[in-house]
C-alpha cells in the first residue's frame, strides 16, 4: 500500500459515473470484476486513456463498444494506459471493462479480514481506499478531485451479509449466491467508495431527521455498539445544525472491522472501525476508552461533510479533512459530555503532540508540497491532525465562535459536492469576519516550525520577541509569524495583540499576567525571571489548560536550553504545593 503513482498525472479524460460490479469468490480470495465508465474527453487530439490500477489481471476492454487497440499496465506508478489507435472523439465517451482482482491481507483496497465467530476463523470482505487504493478494487481515475457517481453492486455467497455507501436497492438470489445493487451515490471522490463483505449482526436508531444509523459488529457483539450508536445519532444531528447542511445521505452505517490498519475511515455512509474504536463495554471498560469511542465516531463523522461533501482537491491541503474533523470532533464530544474537560485534554495530547513533532528541524508545513504519491501516507501524522486543529483552535479564538461558525457554512455551502483549496477557506472566513484571515494564517500552515515567544519588562514597557523554537535548542532560522499575543492580567480581564515583527512592545501590565491566555495558540511562551517571579504565586488561579500550557512551556523550554533548570524545578515545587505533596 506504499507505492503510488505520480502525483503530476494528466487527465484529459475524467470520470463521470462509475457502475463497478465486483463478483466475491470467498474461497479462494479472488473477486471477478467488471466497470462501466462515463468519461469525458475534454482536449482534442487523445489516443490514449490513462487511468489508476494495481493488483489486477484486465482481461478486456472497449471505448464506446470498439476493443481497445491494446494496454500496457505499470505497475510501478499504478497505471494502466489503454491504446485507442485512434484519436478519440471530444465529448462523453463509454469505457468498459473486466477484469480480475485479489482480496489482500494487506489491510488496504479489497481485502479480507480475519475474524472469530462462534470460535472459527472465518473473513469479512472489506475496503480501505484512502489514500489511493481504489485502485486495488477497479481500475478508476483515482485522484481526489476527479470526482464521479457510483453505481455499486457486489455477488457474494447467499448467507453473507453485503453493504456499501448507499441502501440496498435490489437483492436477486440465484443457486446460493445473491447479487446486491445499491442506490446511486452522490458525486463523490474514489477514495470514500466502500463496501463490506460478511457474517454481521446490527443495531439501529433514528436521528431526529429521520436518517436511519446502523452499528454492524461481529455476531455477539451488538450490545458494545450501543454507546457509539447514541452518540453517533446525537452528532450527526448536531453537526447537520451546526453546519447548516443536513446529511445528505439516506442511511449512516458503522462497522468495526476486526483487522483494519487505521483507527476508523470515514467512507460515506459506510464509516469502518478498528474494533477498540467503536466498541465497548459500558460496565467495564475504562473511561478512557469511552471517550476514545465518542471521539472516533465524532471525529468520523465531522467527515462527512469536511472531506466528503467538500473534499481537498490534491492531499497538499490534507489538513483540510483531518485537521477539520480533529478540532470539529472534540467540540462535538464537548457538546454532549461537558463533564470530560475536553479541551484541557485537547491541550494535553493534541497541542502538545503537535509541539512534539514540530519542534524536530525534519518536520514539514500544514500544507505541503508532495512530488509522488509515495509521500501522501507520510502525512497522516501530528502536524495534519493535531497541528491542523490547533490552528483551527487559534482561527476560533481570533474570530470568535459564531463568526468562524458562519465562515465554515459559508464555505461547505460555495465548495459543496466539489474540490476546495486551503485559500477558499481563508476567503469564506474573510468574508465571514472582515478581517484578512489568509494572511494572518498563511505563516501558520505555508511555514514549518512555531515561535517561541519571549517576554522582558523593560522599565514600563513590556517587550515580545518571536523566534523559532527547536527543541535541541539549536540556534533559530529567521522565520517569523503573524502572533496573536493574548494577556490575561491578574483581574481577569484579556488583552489580545498581534505581532509579524522579530520584536513587539506593549505597556507591561501592572500587575502579573499569563499569556497565550487559555493556550489558544500556537507558540510556547518564555518569561524573564522578574515576570516568572511574579506570576508563580498566582499559578493556582489559572485554568487547568493555563496551568498545564505553563508547565510544558517551561520543562520544554528548560530543557532546550532557553530558561534555567530553576524555573522548571520552582515551577514543579509550585504545584506540588497546591495539590499538598511536600512534607
Amino acid at each position: 500500500c506504499r507505492e503510488f503513482s505520480a502525483m503530476n498525472l494528466h487527465f484529459p479524460v475524467k470520470p463521470k459515473h462509475y457502475d463497478v460490479h465486483l463478483d466475491v469468490n470467498a474461497e479462494d480470495f479472488t473477486f471477478n470484476g467488471r466497470v462501466e465508465m462515463v468519461v469525458t474527453v475534454d482536449e482534442p487530439g487523445q489516443d490514449k486513456v490513462e487511468m489508476n490500477a494495481l493488483d489486477m489481471k484486465i482481461n478486456t476492454a472497449t471505448l464506446n463498444g470498439q476493443a481497445f487497440k491494446d494496454w500496457t499496465m505499470d505497475e510501478g506508478e499504478q497505471t494502466v494506459t489503454f491504446n485507442v489507435g485512434q484519436e478519440i472523439a471530444q465529448g462523453e465517451a463509454n469505457i468498459a471493462i473486466d477484469f480480475v482482482g485479489n482480496l489482500n491481507t494487506l489491510m488496504c483496497g479489497f481485502y479480507r479480514s480475519k475474524v472469530q465467530i462462534g470460535g472459527k476463523d472465518e473473513h469479512q470482505f472489506v475496503t480501505q481506499f484512502e489514500a489511493c487504493d481504489a485502485r486495488r478494487a477497479f481500475p478508476c481515475f483515482d485522484k481526489p478531485s476527479l470526482k464521479a457517481t457510483f453505481d455499486v453492486s457486489l455477488t457474494a455467497p447467499e448467507d453473507m451479509q453485503v453493504l456499501g455507501n448507499m441502501p440496498e436497492s435490489s437483492c436477486n438470489v440465484d443457486n446460493g449466491r445473491k447479487t446486491v445493487r445499491f442506490q446511486t451515490t452522490p458525486i463523490m471522490s474514489t477514495y470514500l467508495v466502500a463496501f463490506c463483505v460478511g457474517h454481521f449482526e446490527s443495531i439501529s436508531g433514528t436521528t431526529k431527521e429521520g436518517v436511519e444509523m446502523r452499528i454492524f459488529t461481529p455476531p455477539g457483539l451488538t450490545e458494545q455498539g450501543r454507546f457509539a450508536l447514541d452518540v453517533g445519532i446525537k452528532v450527526l444531528s448536531f453537526l447537520g445544525e451546526y453546519f447548516a447542511q443536513p446529511y445528505p445521505l439516506p442511511k449512516m452505517d458503522m462497522i468495526a472491522i476486526s483487522e483494519f490498519s487505521a483507527g476508523a475511515m470515514e467512507n460515506w455512509g459506510l464509516v469502518t472501525y478498528r474494533e477498540t474504536a467503536i466498541l465497548i463495554d459500558e460496565k467495564k471498560s475504562p473511561l478512557a476508552s469511552k471517550q476514545r469511542v465518542a471521539y472516533v465516531v465524532a471525529h468520523e463523522l465531522s467527515h462527512q461533510w469536511f472531506g466528503n461533501l467538500v473534499t481537498m482537491v490534491d492531499w497538499t491541503d490534507l489538513w483540510l479533512n483531518e485537521g477539520f474533523a480533529t478540532w470539529v470532533g472534540n467540540f462535538a464530544v464537548d457538546k454532549f459530555f461537558p463533564e470530560w474537560d475536553i479541551w484541557t485534554q485537547f491541550t494535553s495530547q493534541y497541542i502538545n503532540g503537535a509541539f512534539s513533532l514540530d519542534s524536530f528541524p525534519s518536520s514539514h508545513p500544514i500544507q505541503v508540497e508532495l512530488e509522488h504519491e509515495r509521500q501522501i501516507n507520510e502525512i497522516f501524522d501530528a502536524i495534519s491532525y493535531n497541528k491542523g486543529s490547533a490552528v483551527i483552535q487559534m482561527i476560533v479564538n481570533h474570530l470568535g465562535l459564531d463568526t468562524f461558525r458562519d465562515g465554515i457554512r459559508m464555505y461547505l455551502d460555495r465548495n459543496k459536492y466539489s474540490n476546495a483549496t486551503t485559500n477558499d477557506l481563508w476567503k469564506a472566513l474573510t468574508d465571514a469576519s472582515g478581517k484578512d484571515v489568509g494572511t494572518f494564517m498563511s505563516s501558520w500552515t505555508k511555514q514549518t516550525g512555531f515561535p517561541m515567544v519571549s517576554l522582558e519588562a523593560t522599565g514600563d514597557e513590556l517587550k515580545a520577541t518571536q523566534e523559532r523554537f527547536f527543541k535541541d535548542g539549536r540556534d533559530a532560522d529567521g522565520s517569523l509569524w503573524q502572533v496573536p499575543l493574548s494577556i490575561r492580567q491578574a483581574d481577569g480581564s484579556v488583552a489580545n495583540f498581534t505581532f509579524s515583527d522579530g520584536t513587539f512592545s506593549i505597556a507591561k501590565p501592572s500587575s502579573w499576567f499569563k499569556a497565550n491566555a487559555g493556550q489558544t495558540a500556537f507558540y510556547r511562551v518564555k518569561y524573564d525571571d522578574s515576570l516568572f517571579e511574579a506570576l508563580l504565586p498566582n499559578v493556582p488561579s489559572l485554568s487547568a489548560a493555563d496551568r498545564l500550557g505553563l508547565q510544558n512551556d517551561v520543562f520544554a523550554l528548560s530543557k532546550a536550553g532557553k530558561v534555567s533548570t530553576v524555573q522548571a524545578l520552582k515551577l514543579a515545587v509550585s504545584y506540588a504545593d497546591r495539590l499538598g505533596l511536600q512534607n
